[in-house]
């Protein structure tokens, strides 16, 4: 987010939660995937993140429980889209690249 920002990319916070959540579908992590969508309710976005969100959206409740989901928009709604946002810009990139084999 922060080199968007500085390299004059007009994303909103959502736009990149959206994509964010994405990628850890892509991870298989389902779970940081709802922790970024719930974050993401809300506020302005880009037209084409709507859609990103509502597909991911639909692959997270095929892979997790309603009760799970609750909890997890619970806990990011409670940290609100700054916190989620920055613990996601401060997770080690190395730790991604692990995930995916490269």
């Amino acid at each position: 987010m922060d080199r968007a920002r500085r390299d004059g990319v007009p994303l909103v916070d959502n736009d990149v939660l959206a994509i964010a959540a994405l990628r850890a579908l892509h991870l298989d992590e389902p779970e940081r995937a709802c922790r970024l969508l719930a974050a993401s309710a809300g506020g302005a976005r880009s037209p084409g993140s709507l859609q990103l969100q509502r597909h991911a959206r639909t692959m997270v409740s095929r892979l997790l429980g309603r009760d799970e989901i609750a909890l997890l928009r619970t806990a990011a709604q409670r940290d609100g889209p700054s916190r989620v946002a920055a613990d996601e810009c401060d997770r080690p990139l190395a730790e991604a690249t692990d995930a995916v084999g490269t």
